[in-house]
């Protein structure tokens, strides 16, 4: 029995066939995890790229406002004594008593260094004496905030003369980081 050549060699080229197409499959298979490999990578340097230009951006930013934050923790620092000096050299610039006529509430939470100290301030004089009050309040070096402002106008008989005067009542915020004792 005799199987001729042709028989052999077509099963023989079929074979080379499958091995071939076989190794074709795995090439193109290591290609393919190649390139998934690479753009991995390439994400992953990319999103480190970009980790990294956000961290020197936020020192940048840290270092730029390094003074400003400096003078706006100078400038909030301040404990109720030197708040209370403020509002009473506002007094002797008018020339007009102010008073304070609550004793402050003061507000924090632990989240927040900031906490915040509320005053009744009052002063009576003539209209431009209680408005420059009220600007001078208003411009105050401290951290703070006008949170209402009544005025009201007051009528009085001195010497047969009636003479207009001025009340201003007002509450204020102070924003500060100092400690503030309970009182």
């Amino acid at each position: 029995m005799r199987i001729p050549f042709t028989r052999y060699s077509s099963w023989a080229a079929l074979l080379g066939a499958l091995v071939l197409s076989a190794g074709v499959g795995y090439f193109a298979w290591m290609i393919t995890v190649a390139a998934e490999e690479h753009a991995l990578k390439i994400t992953s340097m990319e999103q480190e790229e970009l980790e990294h230009a956000s961290a020197l951006r936020l020192h940048a930013l840290a270092r730029e406002t390094k003074d400003a934050r400096t003078r706006l923790e100078q400038l909030s620092d301040s404990d109720l004594v030197e708040i209370l000096d403020t509002i009473e050299s506002l007094a002797r610039d008018t020339g007009i008593p102010i008073g304070i006529g609550q004793a402050p509430s003061i507000s924090s939470t632990e989240a927040s260094p900031i906490r915040v100290a509320s005053f009744i301030i009052e002063a009576q004089g003539t209209f431009s004496q209680v408005a420059q009050v009220v600007a001078l309040l208003e411009s105050l070096p401290t951290p703070s905030s006008l949170d209402e402002l009544q005025l009201e106008r007051q009528g009085s008989v001195e010497g047969g003369k009636s003479a207009k005067s001025w009340h201003m009542v007002t509450q204020m915020r102070f924003f500060t980081t100092a400690d503030i004792p309970a009182i």
